[in-house]
């Protein structure tokens, strides 16, 4: 069996594959990534069908083999900015006198 590449899984199922191959329960990555246990299956379904793989313990070494980290950003790169303007709901802002 040939497993598929990690270029294969979106960013969130790469997150996934993370916690599963930390051992991590259903539940566990659920609350992690503030997403719910069924939303947690189906990513995990996605990513052994991707990859050709079929259960966890092969995610895991699959995952082993590779360097799944985030990347990181560039030491100089400062704090993110943003080009909007600050939230503010609507009708709830007036001046006071």
């Amino acid at each position: 069996m040939t497993a598929g590449s990690a270029f294969e899984l979106s960013a969130r199922e790469l997150e996934v594959a993370r916690l599963v191959a930390d051992g991590l329960a259903n539940p566990a990555i659920a609350s992690a990534l503030f997403i719910s246990v069924p939303t947690v299956k189906t990513h995990v379904s996605h990513i052994l069908a991707k990859l050709g793989l079929e259960s966890r313990v092969q995610l895991a070494s699959w995952a082993a083999g590779r360097d799944l980290d985030p990347p990181t950003p560039p030491a100089d790169s400062g704090p993110a900015r943003h080009n909007h303007p600050p939230y503010r709901p609507a009708g709830r802002w007036h001046r006071i006198p």
